[in-house]
């Protein structure tokens, strides 16, 4: 399971975890944390403002995009986590679907891993990547155990039938434009 760290357009870094070469984050997860500056997340027709220490997760599946950055300095990740990885470990990931809400006790736990792997990334520690990879599973376990839900209970037909378009119009755009 590689770990690719790459600098964006607008995010200090984006931690991806991955086995193959091919885009694993459409299907997968996606952890999107800032924490400086703030801006604008459109996620499955929801759109959300963040501001400093803010977190939103993109389910596997759902149309996104960000945008609107404030001024200054720019800082935070978007851990993205590959479907074939989540399959492995939870083989009924399917099924499930995250509700990531700042009233919930345990999104504070969230938000403090997420500015760990930005702390551990700018270690010297040559070890740091094992050590990624370990909060890595952290997260994951904090989602399991506190925000899954059946996705059954959560999406109704037309909101899936709505998410199905959103897909088909941003993949036409990304071949034609």
């Amino acid at each position: 399971m590689p770990l690719k760290l790459c600098r964006t357009h607008y995010l200090t870094w984006r931690f991806i975890f991955r086995r193959k070469d091919n885009p694993p984050w459409e299907k997968g997860l996606e952890l999107f944390y800032v924490s400086k500056t703030g801006c604008t997340v459109w996620c499955n027709g929801k759109t959300s403002v963040l501001r400093d220490d803010d977190l939103v997760i993109i389910n596997s599946g759902e149309p996104h995009e960000v945008y609107g950055f404030g001024e200054g300095e720019k800082a935070g990740c978007s851990l993205i986590i590959s479907y074939e990885l989540l399959k492995e470990v939870f083989p009924e990931f399917d099924n499930w679907y995250f509700v990531v809400e700042e009233k919930n006790e345990a999104y504070h736990k969230l938000t403090e891993k997420m500015m760990e792997m930005l702390r551990l990334y700018k270690s010297e520690n040559p070890w740091k990547a094992l050590q990624l990879r370990s909060v890595m599973y952290e997260i994951l376990y904090i989602l399991v155990n506190d925000f899954k839900v059946d996705k059954e209970s959560i999406m109704d037909v037309k909101t899936q039938k709505y998410g199905e378009r959103y897909k088909q119009i941003l993949e036409y755009i990304k071949k034609n434009y």
